[in-house]
């Protein structure tokens, strides 16, 4: 399971046009786990960019990563802010 939260103040940014690259190496490395069924599954990240979830849910749509692997957190209890 791959848990996004956003988190505006202290979450991970990257240029926007890194964004897609940094989702495929965050999902890539997901998936490498699963095949190889490494326990190394559950992943969480803190992202203050609205472009990189865009780019996890497109992900999601190109069929990258099942909609059930993915969960977005964006209340203000689940952020460190």
């Amino acid at each position: 399971m791959i848990t996004i939260t956003y988190d505006p103040i202290n979450g991970v940014c990257v240029p926007d046009g890194k964004a897609k690259d940094y989702c495929s190496s965050i999902i890539g490395d997901y998936n490498y786990n699963k095949i190889n069924e490494l326990n190394i599954l559950n992943t969480s990240i803190s992202v203050g960019s609205e472009v990189i979830i865009a780019m996890f849910r497109l992900a999601i749509t190109e069929g990258l990563i099942p909609p059930d692997d993915i969960v977005f957190k964006f209340n203000d209890k689940d952020a460190s802010y």
